[in-house]
């Protein structure tokens, strides 16, 4: 008896629920549109483009009719969409922030954020505009709106960390359409390609001029992202340009893992050689002599000396006063200059040495 009446209890608790689906707290069912409600809908959705006043006189009469709809947030974000269409900027976007307010479990709501950043940014609203973007989830929108979405968050971008996080992010977006096929807005695979060249040459511009300490920012906000190997590299590289090779190795170590193509292997190997013979010649350099030493000793006979001496000077550039200090010092130490006319000589010094100076510009590169 006890489990009849257990079986019947569950059968009304059940009927219960679907009687008053949200009724209930922690149930949920969807919502309802009753026919009525989405004939008026569709009557004023009809009329947008033909003629928007009746569609908005339309809309407004559905949210006074029905405010409690689960197509009022629709209804509201249309009448936006016309007044911001029709230059009512102030009253689009009022309409726009009252569909995030009133209606927060909307699933227009990313949509809605879109739209608003949209039309603050068109105001050159800025904060604004990163304000609706900043609470944006882009898993709400559709393909074509998650560009636009990533678009606009470049250009508010106000790092280069900033900009170089959404521009991977977009990047990726974009390389995941053409991979799948999956264009958006009709855009073809041609079109796509070029994007994504413009953004990868956009990507180069900005590891080429952050400071490294930006650039490590951006590795960490990258998490593998392309082109998360390229920062890899160039970090490497400035170690190396500045004399840090334990720096250095430890980066070409990490680096290695992450090398993604042909060239890159290629710049990690060259960047890998160099680090072997820097290291090998600081060894070697750290064997040699002190100058005090030097000093202290016989001078080296130089009479009779004949040949060519290359001397590679950064006679531009940042260091080109250390350059043409060097040069003056190596001009002075082979007498190339006469002493008696002031004119220069590359064949024959006091008749006792021939020496000729061969002298190229570094330009400051390493390399």
């Amino acid at each position: 008896m006890f489990r009849e009446f257990r079986i019947v209890g569950i059968a009304l608790f059940s009927a219960l629920v679907l009687q008053w689906g949200c009724a209930l707290p922690g149930i949920s069912s969807s919502p309802q549109i009753r026919a009525e409600q989405k004939s008026l809908f569709d009557a004023a959705q009809a009329q947008r483009q033909v003629d928007p006043r009746a569609a908005r006189s339309g809309f407004e009469a559905f949210l006074e009719t029905y405010p409690r709809s689960p197509l009022a947030d629709d209804a509201l974000e249309s009448l936006a969409q016309i007044a911001l269409t029709e230059g009512r900027s102030d009253e689009g976007t009022r309409l726009l922030s009252q569909v995030l307010r009133d209606y927060p479990q909307s699933d227009r709501v990313s949509a809605v954020r879109l739209q608003l950043a949209e039309a603050s940014y068109a105001r050159n609203r800025k904060t604004e505009a990163r304000d609706a973007l900043g609470a944006l989830k882009l898993d709400g929108l559709s393909g074509e709106q998650r560009l636009k979405a990533l678009r606009l968050q470049v250009a508010l971008a106000q790092t280069p960390v900033e900009r170089m996080k959404h521009l991977s992010i977009l990047r990726e977006t974009l390389h995941d359409q053409l991979r799948s096929g999956a264009t958006a807005g009709g855009v073809s695979a041609a079109t796509l390609q070029t994007r994504l060249d413009a953004i990868d040459h956009d990507l180069e511009g900005i590891v080429a001029s952050a400071a490294s300490a930006e650039l490590e920012e951006m590795m960490r906000q990258l998490r593998g992202r392309r082109p998360a190997s390229t920062i890899a590299l160039e970090l490497s590289e400035r170690a190396l340009d500045s004399g840090q090779f334990d720096l250095a190795a430890e980066r070409l170590g990490r680096t290695e893992r992450m090398l993604r193509t042909d060239a890159e292997r290629e710049t990690y190997e060259r960047l890998r050689r160099r680090l072997d013979s820097r290291q090998a010649f600081a060894s070697s350099d750290a064997e040699l002599p002190p100058l005090r030493q030097l000093s202290d000793g016989p001078r080296p006979q130089t009479d009779g000396a004949r040949g060519t001496i290359g001397v590679v000077l950064p006679l531009s550039g940042g260091f080109a006063e250390y350059g043409e200090q060097s040069l003056r010092g190596i001009l002075l130490a082979t007498e190339l200059f006469d002493a008696g006319t002031g004119a220069a000589s590359g064949d024959s010094i006091g008749g006792a040495k021939s020496i000729r100076l061969v002298v190229r510009d570094s330009q400051g590169d390493p390399g």
